[in-house]
């Protein structure tokens, strides 16, 4: 059946009760998206395709999957109410190919889910510069993939509780508003964040030989949080195609945290990684060009393959900390240790510990006198 304003499209899967419909409108002050979400029958995909400017506060319900798919380059959702979100998912929500922004308004924020709503954005365009988060993850899952995410006082992706997050640049799905697969985050505040309780995956993927990037920069802090646990993975070939750069305070920072950094870049901050009370490994990573590469106060790191040239130093054992560096798969290379006394360091009970096989080249005795770097 075919009317005016929107074309259906009913089909049932055999000896199931799953339903799809497809809708299209474009918004205006007469057409609304939340109107049309309301009319989904719970239990139906539903994929609407919009064009235009869609000025509401969409609300989706729980037990309803919505797929909100922008028609034209320009399809935004901007929030009517500024002071809460564009969208709030509390049932199964698609963000694909939008553009969602809050120009002034200081909402908690952007796009959220909660109470165990599924966020999925797809090479889509958020901004919101006075919102605490612009994707907020309260209590669900999200996966935010090549997409731009800029604004956030507090953080421009958040996740917390029994929440997961997921942020990746992945060529098996279009490209975003760079211009390429990849994720990109850029806040005044942390670029991504998790409390409590969280997960969080922060990847950049390959699909046969195409690559996409992750990139979190020009934020106060990169990636961090507390008491969560973390996984910042590059699996392409290119360490470059993740990258933590020019961040005016710490690429990494974690308290309370376990988690690992594999194949990735962190470069030109004033301070490279900072870590407290946590266990981390760091797998085939560079850490260059900051003040600090890395300083650890009562927690755990392994180094397997890392290079680090920091300006003020590179590796620091703070108070009851045990660094390690092994060479499970390969050697490590720091530039200035042999003719640069502060690239090892540490204090109040820190620890260094290097496997004999682990350096691209021998340390001998110049770090003798702190006592606390043990070659093995």
């Amino acid at each position: 059946m075919l009317f005016a304003s929107a074309s259906l499209a009913l089909s049932a899967v055999p000896g199931s009760a799953l339903t799809t419909t497809t809708t299209n409108i474009t918004c205006s002050s007469t057409v609304k998206l939340q109107a049309t979400i309301d009319a989904v029958v719970a239990g139906t995909v539903a994929t609407i395709n919009v064009s235009g400017t869609c000025n509401e506060n969409i609300v989706v319900p729980q037990g309803k999957t919505i797929v909100i798919v922008g028609a034209t380059a320009t399809s935004k959702i901007t929030p009517a109410n500024v002071l809460l979100p564009a969208v709030n998912a509390l049932g199964d929500v698609t963000l694909r190919k939008m553009v969602l922004n809050n120009a002034t308004g200081a909402a908690d924020t952007l796009v959220e889910t909660n109470k165990g709503g599924m966020l999925t954005v797809i090479s889509s365009d958020l901004s919101a510069p006075n919102v605490e988060a612009v994707v907020g993850v309260w209590g669900g899952t999200a996966k935010v993939t090549n997409s731009r995410v800029v604004g956030g006082y507090g953080s421009g992706l958040d996740v917390w509780g029994s929440s997961t997050l997921v942020v990746e640049g992945d060529p098996a799905f279009p490209a975003g508003p760079t211009g390429a697969f990849e994720a990109y985050v850029k806040s005044p505040g942390a670029g991504i964040s998790c409390g409590q309780g969280a997960s969080l995956r922060v990847q950049a993927k390959a699909s046969g030989p195409t690559n996409g990037f992750m990139t979190v920069e020009q934020s106060r802090y990169g990636i961090g949080g507390n008491l969560c646990d973390f996984k910042i993975w590059n699996k392409t070939t290119s360490r470059l195609n993740l990258r933590i750069r020019n961040i005016t305070d710490t690429g990494i920072s974690f308290s309370q945290s376990r988690g690992t950094v594999e194949n990735a870049v962190i470069i030109y901050g004033a301070n490279g990684v900072w870590l407290n009370q946590s266990d981390v490994i760091f797998a085939r990573t560079t850490i260059n060009g900051n003040n600090i590469g890395l300083n650890a106060e009562q927690s755990r790191v392994m180094f397997d393959t890392v290079t680090l040239s920091n300006t003020s130093g590179d590796v620091q054992a703070g108070t009851g900390s045990s660094l390690h560096f092994v060479d499970w798969n390969g050697v490590s290379t720091l530039p200035k240790m042999l003719n640069w006394t502060n690239s090892f360091d540490c204090w109040n009970g820190g620890r260094i510990d290097i496997e004999s096989s682990a350096l691209s080249a021998p340390l001998g005795s110049k770090y003798d006198f702190l006592g606390c770097v043990f070659v093995h």
